[in-house]
């Protein structure tokens, strides 16, 4: 547009002479440019608005067509008639002690939760389950059973390195960690049977040697109560200390000593005060012994674990990261690295007394038979 200076009448860009007043219209260059400017600026705008008019009426109508079709065109489905379905049995056959798990615990001890009947029989029946939740490899467990079975001699006693006694008591409770078929409950139950057999001479022989012993009868419930009786404080006196306190899991509380001074003074790593609390509600002073809740957070990480050094020292650790379900993914983690390594770092004591031979496989097979040993956790965590 061109404005007329003498009656200021906009005039489309090609009149000469305005048409309000008839004046001839001067032309200037600098404004001419800023009224095209100006002209093509508000075409752009019109056709913006009317893109965007366009838009929205379109947006609007598929908006309508999909309410037509979710509302009208399509019906709802009926709904989904699902049968019921009863809850299956966690045990095919229970013993009794496996039906104790599903109980409530009444003083949340572990001796509500586990006590003897058929023991062995229900770690072969469950443990192939327990432990591939765990995703445990297999075949280096399958070769340390072999290899055990391999060495037992037609007695039943094993070849150890200074003393037959540890020797045959160790493999003894390698195979009964996690027997897979009755060859290794045999097997088992022939060296518990010369063990038997050579029960007097067990107050003779390396403390370490009868401890070992104990517990293969212990583990079996195999170990009478006159036995147990006429152990008395041996069972606890510190002589070997390691073995004692990995012996106090297998009995229940009528079984286990009360007093347990001399263990906790010969065991001052940290995660030992925790172990022992496991057992505090027998004791008549509980107030030296820590409470599990009360014990670091990190006594259950795989970084403590890792600081443990001997395959026998790591058993403690793992029954108690086992009973107390603060990390499952860190056992886990540790249970896979440690028994599926090449080779199973045994303390000196334990080699020099049952060999590498028999010590290696026999402590593959309880570190990574923890889960079915005492089996709590799979029922908290």
């Amino acid at each position: 547009m061109i404005l007329c200076k003498a009656c200021g009448y906009d005039n489309p860009m090609t009149t000469v002479f305005c048409r309000s007043c008839g004046v001839r219209i001067e032309f200037d260059a600098a404004k001419l440019g800023q009224s095209i400017q100006q002209d093509n600026a508000a075409k752009r705008d019109r056709d913006v608005f009317q893109w965007g008019r366009s838009a929205i009426s379109l947006c609007v109508f598929a908006l309508a067509v999909a309410l037509v079709l979710r509302y009208v065109a399509v019906p709802q489905p009926p709904p989904a008639d699902v049968p019921a379905t009863e809850d299956l049995p966690l045990f095919s056959a229970s013993p009794s002690w496996a039906k104790a798990t599903l109980a409530a615990p009444t003083t949340g001890t572990l001796d509500d939760l586990v006590t003897p009947a058929g023991r062995l029989e229900w770690r072969m029946q469950n443990g192939s389950g327990y432990l591939s939740a765990f995703s445990l490899d297999f075949a280096p467990l399958t070769a340390a059973q072999n290899a055990l079975l391999a060495a037992q001699r037609p007695d039943g006693s094993f070849p150890g390195g200074n003393n037959e006694i540890a020797a045959t008591a160790l493999a003894a409770l390698g195979l009964q960690a996690w027997p897979r078929d009755p060859t290794q409950l045999a097997a088992a139950a022939h060296a518990r049977a010369w063990l038997d057999s050579n029960w007097k001479k067990l107050s003779g022989t390396h403390p370490t040697a009868k401890a070992l012993a104990i517990g293969a009868l212990l583990d079996a419930e195999g170990l009478s109560e006159t036995r147990r009786n006429q152990l008395g404080a041996l069972l606890v006196d510190g002589s070997s200390p390691l073995w004692q306190a990995i012996n106090l899991a297998l009995m229940t509380s009528t079984e286990r000593p009360s007093e347990l001074v001399a263990l906790r003074n010969a065991l001052p790593a940290e995660h030992w005060a925790a172990y022992f609390a496991q057992f505090a509600h027998q004791t008549g002073d509980t107030s030296k012994l820590s409470k599990p809740g009360a014990a670091p957070l990190k006594l259950w990480f795989t970084g403590y674990g890792e600081s443990i050094g001997t395959a026998e020292e790591r058993l403690p650790w793992l029954f108690l990261a086992w009973q107390t379900p603060r990390a499952p993914d860190d056992l886990g983690e540790v249970l896979r690295t440690w028994t599926g390594a090449a080779t199973i770092p045994v303390g000196t004591e334990l080699t020099a007394l049952a060999g590498a031979a028999i010590a290696q496989p026999a402590l593959r097979l309880m570190m990574a038979a923890t889960p079915v040993r005492v089996p709590v956790l799979p029922l908290s965590r």
